[in-house]
């Protein structure tokens, strides 16, 4: 009898099963514009107020095709974007849509088939879900007691306004009673809430920890799913594996995010150019020593140690003091001293 194989763990998954090698979005390459369409249709739940949208490509207009999971902090900058329409065309002509699918618009070139574009009210409803979950983490990371405090509230705390607003919207899902906890998010006029049942949180941080996950899990549900994918690795016996997939831009910043706040990854700024650097095991993520985002990097700020150290050398500094102000060995310095450039 043929002895069957045993698979170790570490073969059946790749570096990282959980972020996908080979997402892409496309974004017009031409950009995009604001039309107020009067075709545009409504697919699902949102406005019928205002119609002027965000409109896509139409047939043969060229598209440029990335991976946003490879943008470092790309959740970050749709959560620092502006409210304006000014400043979604600004992210959308560098990043794409979102891919909210809400509305459709007719192709000018081809009739028989329509496109999918976004409102400027959804823009911001997402701009600001992504800003006060940022907040929310960044809050408790760094144990920031008043912005818990201003955010995460129960809502017999709330005022009266506030507490009126939140009544309203929260009719699908019943008034919220007076020791549900609520996260406000709000940003100039806008505001918007999230509620958590009393009984699920004993304190403020505890609450926080709950809402952040129900918004992240809300976003992840619609926006990613668990697809098969064939496997990258030849070596490998097992030719597909499930992956967690962004359906879209918005899926894959939110799915960014997730990653960072569960530890699979984190982010510094390279020492050089102050860009960031994804620091995780997966396929776009760098060792945790990693310091430079690209070797020319690297070459850039040995070359301006080498200038500094020189200049030391030249006010009066001897070897090992100049060795002790960069934190390393005097070798070192007398390499860099005896080099040219």
């Amino acid at each position: 009898m043929k002895k069957r194989r045993r698979i170790s763990v570490r073969s059946l998954v790749e570096s990282d099963p959980l972020a996908p090698d080979h997402f892409t979005w496309s974004v017009a390459a031409n950009g995009y514009r604001w039309e107020q369409h009067p075709c545009s249709r409504w697919v699902t739940n949102a406005s019928a107020g205002d119609r002027r949208v965000l409109a896509p490509p139409y047939a043969g207009e060229p598209v440029r095709e990335y991976n946003p999971l490879t943008v470092p902090q790309l959740f970050r900058t749709f959560a620092a974007a502006g409210f304006g329409e000014d400043d979604a065309l600004k992210f959308v002509n560098e990043f794409g849509l979102l891919g909210l699918k809400k509305w459709e618009l007719d192709d000018r070139m081809d009739g028989s088939r329509s496109v999918p574009c976004e409102l400027l009210g959804d823009w911001q409803s997402e701009v600001l879900a992504m800003r006060a979950a940022a907040g929310l983490w960044d809050a408790l990371e760094y144990d920031n007691a008043k912005y818990l405090a201003d955010s995460v509230m129960q809502f017999s705390d709330l005022e009266p306004s506030i507490a009126r607003s939140c009544e309203v919207f929260a009719k699908p899902t019943g008034i919220p009673a007076v020791d549900d906890w609520i996260l406000l998010c709000r940003c100039d006029d806008w505001i918007d809430f999230v509620r958590l049942p009393a009984g699920e949180a004993d304190d403020r941080r505890a609450a926080a920890r709950e809402l952040l996950r129900s918004i992240v899990n809300e976003r992840l549900k619609d926006h990613c799913a668990l697809i098969l994918h064939r496997r990258t690795e030849k070596s490998s016996p097992i030719k597909l594996a499930p992956r967690a997939t962004p359906l879209s831009l918005l899926g894959a910043m939110w799915w960014q995010f997730a990653r960072v706040i569960a530890g699979e990854s984190s982010y510094r700024k390279c020492k050089a150019c102050a860009r960031y650097i994804e620091i995780s095991a997966g396929a776009h993520g760098k060792p945790i020593n990693r310091e430079f985002c690209s070797d020319a990097c690297r070459t850039r700020d040995n070359r301006r140690k080498v200038r500094e150290a020189k200049a030391l050398k030249a006010e009066g500094r001897t070897v090992p003091q100049i060795a002790k102000h960069f934190e390393t060995s005097s070798e070192t310095i007398r390499n860099w001293l005896t080099k040219k450039k």
